[in-house]
């Protein structure tokens, strides 16, 4: 964030949704953070709980406004497109305001990406190797079960 003002401690910011490529369609979830950033610098927002579920291949926005009374906030640009890991940013980024609490959007602007970090752990999924023995040993155990309850009727 470059500069900060006006600022009544009721800053936010959120992941939406995409509405076709056009603008922000459904906040997904209000990250918490700094509610007051007045200076200059890097702020951290976090996902609540457990995080917030995205999916590959999808875009997402990054809403940042007021909740309740006046705010005004700067933050930088870049010329440069490059990321780390595999995920890709547009070379331009597009942007747009609401004020109206993200009822309707307007102002669209295209230009250069915004300065955003994003940081993401994958969630773990089992190795199919993983799932076969599971379901292997699943299936040992109802045999064995079986086996037994047959001798046991035989045996009665």
């Amino acid at each position: 964030m470059t500069s900060a003002s006006n600022a009544s401690g009721n800053f936010f910011v959120s992941v939406w949704s995409d509405a076709a490529g056009t603008h922000p369609d459904t906040s997904l979830e209000t990250l918490s953070g700094d509610a007051n950033p007045a200076t200059t610098g890097n702020y951290t927002y976090s996902a609540s709980g457990s995080g917030l579920s995205l999916s590959p291949n999808t875009k997402y926005w990054i809403v940042l406004g007021v909740s309740s009374g006046d705010g005004n906030y700067r933050w930088n640009y870049t010329n440069s497109s490059a990321t780390t890991g595999s995920w890709t940013i547009p070379s331009t980024g597009t942007y747009a305001s609401s004020d109206n609490a993200g009822t309707t959007w307007g102002n669209f602007y295209n230009g250069s990406p915004q300065q955003f970090e994003i940081t993401a752990t994958a969630a773990a999924v089992p190795e199919p190797g993983t799932m076969v023995m599971g379901g292997l040993l699943a299936l040992g155990g109802s045999v064995m079960s079986f086996r037994r309850m047959r001798r046991a009727k035989a045996a009665a």
